[in-house]
């Protein structure tokens, strides 16, 4: 008799008393993202522990029902601020579909990209529309006059991906649009954010002279925050390096799914990190250096751990060392 497999789990669930006798936990990351905790209330203070520790001292294995599920945790904080007893796991983890929302503005703009893509992979001639940007992209495809150029390659198209007309190519268009469309909303969201912040920076003047130490500060500040542009334009130009010849995404559509929803996830969790920040620019009036050096100080310190070069953290932090930072983007 075979014996089925136990149904994958939707809900935070874990039965060692490890996770009970000290009352309700909740699961959180710690505030440099580093770990996955437990918090737990005890009396009138709250105690934060590595879950890894408590899953090390109370000898819960990776394979029992209790490992599955830590492992479902940690993967879980990435998308979600935290995590109680009994509360959903997000969609990312469970069907690899987004527990957010992007905009229909988004999806109609990773279809005209894909449809527009089409007719310039499959036009037998040089293509006179190259390089048309994004704000026209959606006018040009629904232009009367290039609608028949669409149809075509909608006709075409079926013939060689062996489907039945040019709606079955439409309809696998669309579900591809639909999982573009969150990095679409991330490019403006994110992308266009940081690059707005850039101008920004670029833009702030002291009322006075400053002084030296302000002076550096907001030097490295700039430098840090185009290394964050040039870092965050080439995942998105990887992106559309990768789904840019329609036909071949169109053949192989399972699978450049499975890529988009990765490089969607990623994408996701470094805009978490810079979420708050890019919220607290846009709130901020402030058009001199002067009025908003907190913010520029905040600004500095997180922008430091993470693209700070090694050899300009070593010269400012010589008199205090320290570990060499990561390069990474949150």
């Amino acid at each position: 008799m075979t014996v089925p497999e136990p149904a994958e789990p939707r809900r935070c669930e874990l039965e060692n008393r490890a996770f009970k006798v000290l009352g309700e936990p909740l699961f959180l990351r710690s505030q440099d993202g580093a770990d996955v905790m437990m918090r737990v209330q005890l009396g009138d203070n709250q105690a934060l522990v590595p879950l890894a520790t408590i899953q090390r001292e109370a000898g819960i294995a990776d394979d029992t029902a209790d490992g599955r599920m830590i492992v479902l945790i940690m993967r879980s904080l990435a998308f979600v601020q935290f995590l109680h007893l009994g509360d959903d796991l997000p969609p990312e983890v469970l069907t690899g579909d987004a527990s957010w929302t992007a905009g229909k503005e988004f999806c109609e703009l990773a279809l005209a990209k894909l449809q527009y893509g089409l007719v310039r992979n499959l036009a037998s001639s040089e293509d006179d529309l190259a390089n048309v940007d994004a704000q026209t992209l959606i006018a040009c495809v629904n232009d009367p006059a290039f609608k028949p150029r669409v149809s075509g390659a909608f006709r075409k198209g079926a013939d060689i991906l062996g489907l039945a007309d040019g709606d079955a190519v439409l309809d696998l268009m669309a579900q591809l649009a639909h999982e573009l469309s969150f990095v679409e909303a991330l490019r403006v969201q994110m992308l266009q954010g940081i690059e707005a912040l850039g101008v920004r920076l670029g833009q702030l003047k002291f009322r006075g002279r400053g002084d030296s130490q302000r002076q550096e500060m907001l030097t490295q500040t700039r430098r840090m925050i185009d290394r964050a542009t040039v870092k965050m334009c080439e995942r998105f130009a990887d992106i559309d390096a990768q789904t840019g010849e329609v036909v071949a995404v169109l053949r192989q559509a399972a699978a450049q799914t499975t890529f988009i929803r990765g490089r969607r996830d990623e994408l996701y969790m470094a805009y978490r990190g810079w979420k708050d920040l890019l919220a607290t620019w846009n709130a901020c009036p402030a058009r001199s250096l002067d009025e908003c050096w907190t913010l520029i100080e905040e600004t500095y310190r997180f922008l430091t751990p993470r693209f700070m070069a090694y050899h300009e953290w070593k010269r400012i932090t010589e008199q205090r060392p320290m570990a060499r930072p990561r390069e990474n983007v949150w």
